[in-house]
């Protein structure tokens, strides 16, 4: 009864979320199946190696892919925040957006990465904060740069996860992630009728 609940009020909410909280889930779901059926093997086969012959899904597999629990939570608040602001208002645009922050980070990490494997959804992150901060600026749209002025308010730490180094973080991948949603915003007019 209680499950039927969940499933009924996730049912009421707008599509946009829905597709975020799926998004979110699939995450949680094949972190679960690397610990408990994998063994950690698809950290290890689909997380992107720079410089080196990868597996045809790793560019997207190593996006939703995270080190441990830690990495994953991390990572799930803002992701869900920034991609529901974006997927609320166009869920064309969230895909877009999605797929060139995926596209850029990985193609960044592989040409100029640091050696060994890089995942986590932090790339993801950085490019969804990079889309709706700019966004409105480069549209010149005005709510959506009202969006984004609170949105970069809130969020500036963000930005300089771009450039805090720490061990065992691509600091590249957040990078290109963030160029990735520039780009984003910036193609938007030209990709969206």
């Amino acid at each position: 009864m209680y499950l039927y609940r969940i499933y009924e009020t996730f049912l009421n909410l707008p599509t946009g979320l829905q597709t975020v909280l799926l998004f979110l889930l699939f995450m949680y779901i094949l972190h679960l199946a690397d610990l408990f059926v994998f063994k950690q093997r698809l950290k290890r086969d689909y997380g992107l190696q720079p410089r080196q012959s990868n597996h045809l899904l790793s560019p997207i597999l190593a996006h939703t892919l995270h080190r441990d629990w830690a990495h994953l939570l991390g990572n799930s608040i803002p992701l869900a925040i920034l991609g529901s602001i974006i997927a609320l208002t166009n869920l064309s645009v969230f895909w877009i957006v999605t797929s060139s922050v995926m596209a850029i980070a990985s193609l960044g990490t592989w040409i100029l990465g640091s050696n060994g494997r890089h995942l986590g959804a932090s790339g993801l992150v950085t490019g969804y904060f990079g889309y709706v901060v700019f966004d409105g600026f480069i549209n010149q749209e005005s709510q959506s740069a009202l969006i984004g002025i609170v949105v970069g308010f809130f969020y500036f730490s963000l930005f300089s996860v771009v450039f805090r180094r720490r061990k065992g973080s691509s600091n590249v991948m957040h990078l290109f992630g963030f160029c990735g949603g520039l780009l984003a915003a910036w193609l938007k007019p030209f990709l969206l009728p």
